[in-house]
């Protein structure tokens, strides 16, 4: 026989609870089997985590002989029988939760990409200093032989000016052609 849709329903309650109380998703167990003395025990929802106490979730109609076991196992027994009002409201609190959890990160988001894109800012303005600095050191060494030329061998002056001149327009063709 299967579940009934209302039974289903308390066990997300049951889930929600749990949630609430700080258990992970990894932390709590569906229809957790325990064994108490000799008899054994099927719990509908728990959570059990090191460190925490533990949470045993009974949902629907249940023996009471079952819920008294239960509490020599768990620290808390809770008991969601059928006709709870509940569920609505403590779904709604997860979802207004989930809700801000979500704006807290797309903000997050926000400042991360603010931040990379000035960070792209930065390394696009050294990049750009970088090539001036190239271009600046390729003329300076093309001064610098021109000006060698000139102490030690005028004849060879006028062609050394051309070649740093094709250099430069070369280099900076729009400030040239100004």
């Amino acid at each position: 026989m299967g579940e009934t849709e209302k039974h289903k329903q308390l066990k997300i309650l049951g889930r929600t609870l749990l949630r609430n109380r700080g258990f992970d998703h990894v932390d709590i167990f569906e229809e957790h089997k325990i064994t108490i003395g000799k008899k054994y025990f099927i719990v509908d929802i728990c959570g059990i985590k090191e460190n925490k106490k533990s949470v045993a979730v009974e949902c629907g109609n249940t023996n009471p002989e079952k819920l008294i076991n239960l509490k020599l196992y768990f620290d808390e027994v809770i008991h969601l029988p059928y006709g709870i009002t509940g569920v609505k409201s403590d779904l709604r609190e997860l979802i207004e939760d989930q809700a801000e959890t979500i704006k807290n990160l797309k903000n997050e988001k926000k400042l991360l990409e603010y931040e990379l894109n000035s960070v792209k800012n930065r390394l696009s303005r050294r990049d750009h200093d970088n090539e001036i600095n190239n271009r600046i050191g390729v003329l300076i060494v093309a001064l610098n032989k021109v000006a060698d030329l000139r102490y030690y061998n005028y004849s060879k002056t006028d062609k050394a000016i051309n070649e740093v001149m094709e250099l430069l327009d070369k280099l900076y063709p729009q400030t040239l052609e100004e």
